[in-house]
């Protein structure tokens, strides 16, 4: 791989994690405006967290479909193949997140019937959030060991 085709490929990474960060940045907005409490937010800010969710599920799966289907990931172990048992794992770790994911947006729409379940929501909510900012994290510094390079902030 030349100096550019790694560029390019962390770049696309960069981006994409940043995207992640934001659509979450987003959701958290959302919650803040409502009073930041598990407190049931009004119809519209509900309607508008849920139409979030879908979109940061849509991107999630996106995502992790590119990094199994050979990239980011693979081209760090093909560097530094003592990476792989940590690459499998972090792979592992998409199926439990998109499970986090789609729990999280099913008591979502219970909530939306029931507002005694939205405290379970908002809780689901914000473990999801630590859980997939500490899987990219993870990603990250797998890849800048794959890579052997420091991406300065980059990746991050």
């Amino acid at each position: 791989m030349t100096t550019y085709e790694m560029e390019t490929l962390l770049g696309h990474l960069s981006v994409e994690h940043r995207e992640l960060h934001a659509r979450l940045q987003h959701l958290r907005q959302i919650i803040a405006a409502c009073g930041g409490s598990p407190t049931l937010p009004p119809p519209e800010r509900l309607a508008e967290f849920v139409r979030e969710l879908e979109l940061l599920e849509e991107e999630l799966r996106g995502h992790f479909a590119r990094e199994e289907a050979g990239g980011y990931l693979e081209e760090a172990v093909t560097r530094r193949p003592v990476l792989n048992q940590e690459s499998e794992r972090l792979i592992h770790e998409h199926q439990a997140l998109l499970a986090e994911m789609v729990a999280l947006r099913k008591t979502v729409g219970s909530a939306m019937l029931n507002a005694t379940i939205w405290p379970e929501a908002w809780a689901r909510f914000h473990t999801l959030c630590r859980n997939l900012c500490e899987h990219e994290s993870n990603e990250n510094k797998l890849i800048q060991r794959g890579y052997n390079v420091d991406f300065n902030g980059l990746l991050e």
